[in-house]
């Protein structure tokens, strides 16, 4: 009779919840960034910055897999003489795009919480020369918020 292994639940359950979690975490990473997008453009260039944003976007999923596939590859042939790579080149490449991505949105301004139309008309009394002060918009935004 076969032995009976119970060990491949737990991991098939865990590979269910992660497989779940994915597709959840990158709908809501494309809407924050489509959020993002659309507060940082002027009012009249939303449709060129969206059109712009798409292109971008689209280029980017075509060439993920050509350059994963490159580093991938990559690592397979120096296996051979340095067996450490076998593995480690696509997930070091990995996590250095992910680091290079996590210190490019700690710079991103907080005044991209306020949509681009309400910023432009808290912005509209202030002189041509006057520096915009982020965190003035958002203390502005709160107080007109804390009358309406």
């Amino acid at each position: 009779s076969a032995a009976f292994t119970p060990w491949p639940w737990p991991v098939y359950a865990w590979l269910i919840l992660i497989m779940a979690y994915r597709p959840v975490m990158l709908s809501l990473g494309f809407s924050c960034v489509a959020l993002l997008i659309n507060n940082s453009a002027p009012v009249g260039m939303l449709a060129t910055v969206n059109a712009i944003a798409q292109v971008f976007s689209s280029s980017v999923r075509a060439l993920g897999p050509l350059i994963g596939g490159f580093v991938w590859s990559l690592a397979v042939s120096l296996s051979d003489d340095v067996p450490i790579f076998n593995s480690f080149i696509p997930f070091l490449f990995i996590a250095l795009v992910c680091a290079c991505v996590f210190f490019i949105s700690i710079t991103i301004r907080p005044y991209l919480n306020i949509p681009a139309k309400e910023r432009q008309d808290l912005s509209e009394g202030m002189e041509a020369n006057e520096e915009v002060d982020s965190r003035a918009l958002l203390d502005d935004l709160e107080e007109d918020k804390e009358y309406d």
